[in-house]
């Protein structure tokens, strides 16, 4: 005889199992919603008697207003009512199914008998306002016809409810014992698959661990597990294998350890070699260039072409030497607003002469806005990422706009361009990528801006992009002034 898998025997036993739960569950649960349904049903055909009684009643008060006051909006209030009533008694033929159904038809009858004789009414005393007594007194005896029949259609529906409710106790009680049948099965069935796994699994894998912590502390002598099924047979298999594999394994691993010993041990010396030679390149980098030499030099060419008359040409110089000593001392270091505005007009006054017509750049700066402490560089930081980006296929009509604003509590700081710009995709792919942007040059970029305010500002500063595709691009910085910092902040109007 063929011997089924102890996961085999589990999944089956599972799933009888979980037929039998379902299936009792859904035969009592459909058996409760039917009932439920029809008293609902019951419950809601109540409601609408009870409406219905109500609107008769208020339509007949309103004829009453009509006839003593001759107002118009009595007899229209009769007429909603009227509709009302009409609705709800047809709701009834609809909704309400029981042996004692065809009695609602009745009460439609005499509803729209009760409206003719209303009806009847309003016609004799429009036409007759003297001798309409007797139209007005069978309407009273129609309304009062079905007042009267009150009493039993609400024993009608009530007794439907009883009905009903009847059922649904009953109901309740075979779901009860039901459930205490089921839960005893439930049990059984615990019990056996307890009794089952210890027989099939448990005891066979205490076994399997006893000869596991034999192979951790390097005995190999393992004992023999009786086979109660399929799992367990492959997994002796698998053990005693791995306890041959163990031992292979144990002397190669040692070997291959004092291999990599050996390895990093030759690598972490080529890495001292690198470091000591990236340093000694990068001083030989610094050497080549003294600053000092380079600011001597830009004065003296300055000063030459004063003597020669070339005025734009010293102007030049001297922006250019103004930007290169700024950039040396602030790089990366803190400076102020009214520094970063000065440095940003040079630079932007240095590309406005080698671009001429293809961009044009403005700054703008708010009188009396307060000279705080900011990051070096950001602001023509953000100028060159407009140029190397929004405008690098501008051939004429670009404009870059830097503005600088303040309120009460803060110091807007913009830099706009109208260039390319983002689609919404780019833009929001920039945003989470924390405005990483790699192109594949040595520049600034936005995120090195980003990361520096946030670094110096900290959560006083804000930032905030506006840009579309072929709507130009704008990088906002907010930055609140605080308390801490009113010993600093000065005008720059007064400062310079």
């Amino acid at each position: 005889m063929k011997t089924w898998s102890l996961k085999r025997r589990i999944n089956i036993t599972a799933a009888v199992m979980f037929l039998l739960v379902s299936t009792m569950m859904i035969a009592s649960n459909m058996i409760n919603y039917h009932t439920m349904k029809q008293y609902d049903k019951a419950l809601s055909a109540y409601c609408q008697l009870n409406s219905y009684y109500n609107h008769i009643d208020a339509a007949t008060s309103d004829i009453k207003d009509y006839l003593y006051t001759e107002q118009n909006k009595a007899l229209q209030k009769y007429k909603e009512e009227m509709q009302r009533a009409t609705t709800y008694i047809h709701g009834l033929q609809d909704d309400f199914v029981s042996d004692e159904s065809w009695r609602f038809d009745l009460l439609e009858n005499m509803t729209r008998y009760y409206d003719e004789e209303c009806q009847n009414t309003i016609h004799e005393y429009q036409n007759d306002k003297g001798n309409y007594t007797a139209v007005y007194n069978a309407l009273l005896h129609s309304h009062d016809l079905i007042a009267r029949t009150s009493d039993r259609f609400y024993n009608v529906i009530t007794n439907e409810m009883t009905l009903q409710k009847t059922q649904m106790d009953a109901n309740q009680h075979v779901t009860f014992v039901g459930t205490i049948i089921l839960l005893l099965i439930v049990l059984c069935w615990l019990f056996y698959f307890g009794f089952f796994m210890s027989v099939s699994f448990i005891k066979p894998l205490y076994v399997i661990l006893q000869n596991i912590n034999k192979v951790k502390k390097g005995e190999y002598d393992l004992s023999d597990i009786s086979s109660t099924g399929k799992e367990m047979e492959s997994l002796c298999i698998a053990l005693n294998e791995m306890a041959i594999s163990v031992q292979n394994e144990i002397a190669s691993t040692k070997e291959k350890a004092e291999l990599q010993h050996r390895l990093l041990e030759t690598e972490n010396e080529n890495l001292r070699k690198d470091e000591q030679l990236a340093q000694s390149e990068l001083r030989m980098l610094q050497n080549q260039i003294n600053p000092h030499f380079l600011f001597n030099t830009l004065n003296m060419i300055y000063k030459l072409a004063l003597s020669e008359n070339a005025d734009n040409a010293a102007e030049m110089i001297e922006r250019t030497s103004r930007l290169l000593r700024y950039g040396l001392d602030k790089q990366n270091r803190l400076s102020d607003l009214q520094s970063e505005l000065v440095s940003v007009a040079n630079y932007m006054e240095i590309q406005q002469k080698r671009l001429g017509e293809r961009v044009q750049f403005k700054l703008e700066v708010q009188e009396g806005i307060p000279n705080i402490a900011i990051p070096g560089m950001i602001l023509q930081s953000l100028v060159e990422n407009a140029l190397k980006h929004g405008l690098k296929d501008c051939k004429n009509g670009g404009e870059i706009l830097v503005s600088a604003s303040y309120t009460d509590e803060d110091i807007l700081l913009s830099v706009s361009d109208n260039g390319t710009g983002m689609n919404p995709v780019e833009l929001e792919e920039l945003i989470l990528n924390d405005y990483k942007k790699y192109d594949g040059e040595n520049h600034f970029g936005l995120y090195n801006v980003v990361r520096r305010v946030e670094m110096v500002c900290g959560n006083n500063a804000s930032i905030s992009i506006n840009s579309d595709e072929d709507c130009g691009f704008e990088l906002i910085i907010q930055i609140h002034i605080k308390d801490e910092e009113e010993a600093y902040v000065s005008d720059i109007d007064s400062g310079r």
